[in-house]
């Protein structure tokens, strides 16, 4: 897998960063993502579906957005047929627990996507920034609840 190029998910609701900025993008289901990477290698479904060891059947109906997302080790070996990037792993995986509601429900999907390219090394942050939202996030802090960052605390009177 390469990682040089990073385009084939352009269409994939969520953050896109270009040049620095964040950009939406309209919304795709997991099955049209997949239809779409599978364009671009310009396979037919079988030839996908036999190489990741699942039925023809199967891979359609998920392609079709007829079934939930695959398990996280067929969606691998998938990836790997596609020949796709950690990115564009990281948000396929991100697009299927979305879809599957493994996620809470209280993320939206541009932060789970963001959060999935994290942890796949996308994006170059210091270890201990990464240390800290994952900490956080296992903590199940939300928005409004983020822990106190050794700032003074306000003294009785003083303007907040």
């Amino acid at each position: 897998m390469s990682d040089s190029s990073d385009t084939t998910m352009t269409d994939q609701r969520g953050p896109c960063i270009s040049d620095g900025r964040v950009q939406a993008r309209p919304a795709l289901s997991f099955g049209e993502a997949l239809y779409r990477l599978r364009q671009r290698q310009g396979l037919q479904q079988v030839a996908v579906a036999r190489a990741a060891r699942v039925s023809k059947g199967y891979y359609s109906s998920v392609e079709n957005s007829k079934r939930f997302p695959p398990s996280l080790r067929t969606i691998q070996r998938i990836a790997k047929v596609l020949d796709l990037t950690r990115c564009e792993q990281a948000d396929l995986e991100a697009l299927a627990e979305h879809e599957r509601g493994g996620a809470d429900e209280d993320i939206p999907l541009p932060l789970l996507r963001l959060l999935a390219r994290m942890r796949a090394g996308c994006y170059r942050l210091p270890a201990s920034v990464l240390m800290q939202l994952n900490a956080e996030l296992d903590a199940g802090l939300r928005p409004g609840e983020l822990p106190d960052q050794g700032r003074p605390k306000r003294k009785s009177g003083e303007p907040t």
